[in-house]
């Protein structure tokens, strides 16, 4: 291999590494998340004609602002700018006196700003116009109107941050470090330094032990792969296939025997 072959193989090697620590990949699906919204249907509003009102042109604009903003913090922010929270003061129930009405206490109203003349103004719009125009979801938007109603304020987005993870049931938790304990590894007795580390057989990997764990407790209890990777990785230290250089002959033999009468057992 000449010397320029191993310098490009060195730094792929060093770039695979490096985006696998800093979670590279992460970011990239969080600029995906946010740059990715595509414009919806027309409104077809015959009150505010949104869509007569504001140009296919003016639309693109504010569609690709929007995706240009680089965290969905900053998208909420903007878009809780572009809604206003109204108490209702006037009400007329369809229902009788003698059943319980379900009055909701606010509504919204919704605007975009647009560029007239040289000049920013704001267009007032509907609830269709509004997610249409951004390409949020329903769900998204009911996020954003709840947080508004409950704190006045845009929501932050908690996703991949500290203390955002749900808390894990003790008992799911013990039910998985059972299981993994159910594999019976062994220990180094000929390494120079004093550890607790167990070894289990290079075949196995924690991907089969997830599968046989789903295969096992599924319809009881089901978590995801990471939950049971990051347990398996910050509960116990344990490592696949063992350290050959670190045995006797001897000790092999005595296993292999082992193996085998167990294998006449079953």
């Amino acid at each position: 291999m000449s010397n320029s072959d191993e310098e490009i193989n060195n730094t792929f090697v060093h770039n695979t590494k490096k985006r696998k620590k800093t979670g590279r990949m992460r970011e990239v699906m969080k600029k995906l998340r946010v740059s990715t919204h595509e414009p919806g249907d027309d409104c077809r509003c015959k009150r505010l004609k949104c869509f007569d009102r504001i140009s296919s042109e003016q639309r693109a604009k504010l569609l690709k602002d929007f995706n240009s903003m680089n965290y969905t913090d900053e998208q909420n922010i903007y878009l809780c700018g572009l809604m206003n929270v109204c108490s209702i003061k006037r009400r007329r129930s369809r229902k009788t006196e003698e059943m319980d009405a379900n009055f909701h206490q606010t509504h919204f109203t919704y605007k975009v700003r647009v560029i007239e003349n040289d000049e920013t103004e704001e267009e007032p719009v509907c609830y269709k116009a509004f997610l249409s125009i951004f390409g949020i979801t329903k769900g998204t938007l009911e996020h954003l109107q709840k947080s508004l109603k409950m704190s006045g304020t845009a929501p932050s987005d908690k996703r991949g941050k500290p203390g955002s993870n749900k808390r894990l049931d003790n008992n799911i938790k013990d039910l998985i470090c059972n299981h993994i304990k159910s594999f019976k590894g062994w220990q180094s007795h000929y390494s120079l330094n004093d550890t607790k580390k167990e070894y289990l057989p290079e075949d196995l990997n924690i991907k089969k032990m997830y599968k046989l764990y789903l295969d096992a407790y599924e319809s009881q209890n089901h978590v995801s792969y990471e939950t049971y990777r990051t347990i398996f990785n910050t509960e116990f230290n344990i490592s696949f296939g063992y350290p050959r250089t670190d045995t006797c002959s001897a000790c092999d033999e005595f296993k292999i025997k082992a193996k085998a009468l167990r294998a006449e057992g079953n």
